[in-house]
């Protein structure tokens, strides 16, 4: 073997190692706090790299603990957004503007605060068994419309009974049009409301919590613990 295919021989070695090397990669720690200061406990920290390079996974996770403490580990180095998802707030890569870090050493820490939602739910009725024997309300669809023009439909969290219920996070003090419609049926808000095959209401969240007595809960003992901030009650009157 002479020397020139010794070099041949090393640089395809150094060649193909790098070409094996996954991006650099670090650790994200710190807490998630309120915007009161209070520690947010269970909440999900989602590490999402602007860009990726190398190998994934990109997207890194974790749980915060009682103290509201995380650490992502092997987040790609460079910019990162972080989101956070937790029970009663907002997720800022949602609803606001969320944090991102730029690293390039092994670790960085770094403190994030996220603001408290209001619970907004949409109750639909079917005690006229409209819709089928079950009397779930299969086919109702709810929307929000918010002031900016944006509209989101509401999931459905329940089905009991004659009620199928739609439930949803959003911010404190929006202005927002409640929207339900079912194709071929005839709906109404109220007792006494106009049937048609779409409605709409319009309300604002508030932004201090209501006093439990004025926070009505279904007839039933299976929904979600949370309580609403915001309660609106549709009903299946018929088919058209």
């Amino acid at each position: 073997m002479n020397k020139t295919t010794i070099i041949s021989i090393v640089s395809l070695i150094v060649s193909s190692g790098a070409a094996g090397q996954t991006a650099a990669s670090g650790d994200i720690v710190g807490r998630i706090l309120s915007t009161s200061g209070a520690p947010v406990g269970h909440a999900s920290v989602i590490a999402v790299p602007v860009i990726k390079t190398g190998d994934g996974p990109y997207v890194r996770h974790a749980l915060t603990d009682g103290q509201g403490q995380f650490s992502i580990s092997g987040v790609l180095a460079g910019s990162n957004t972080i989101c956070v998802a937790a029970p009663g707030y907002l997720d800022p890569c949602r609803w606001g503007k969320p944090t991102v870090v730029d690293f390039q050493r092994q670790q960085i820490s770094v403190n994030i605060q996220i603001e408290e939602s209001r619970r907004i739910e949409v109750a639909i009725r079917d005690s006229s068994s409209a819709l089928n024997s079950s009397g779930y309300n299969i086919g109702v669809g709810v929307q929000l419309v918010f002031q900016d023009g944006r509209a989101e439909p509401l999931p459905l969290v329940l089905r009991s009974g004659y009620y199928s219920v739609f439930a949803a996070d959003v911010p404190p003090g929006a202005a927002i049009t409640v929207r339900a419609s079912g194709a071929g049926l005839q709906l109404r808000q109220g007792m006494s409301g106009p049937q048609a095959s779409a409605i709409a209401t319009n309300v604002v969240v508030p932004t201090s919590r209501p006093a439990a007595a004025s926070s009505p809960r279904l007839p039933f003992a299976n929904l979600s613990a949370a309580k609403p901030d915001v309660r609106v009650d549709f009903d299946v009157v018929g088919k058209q």
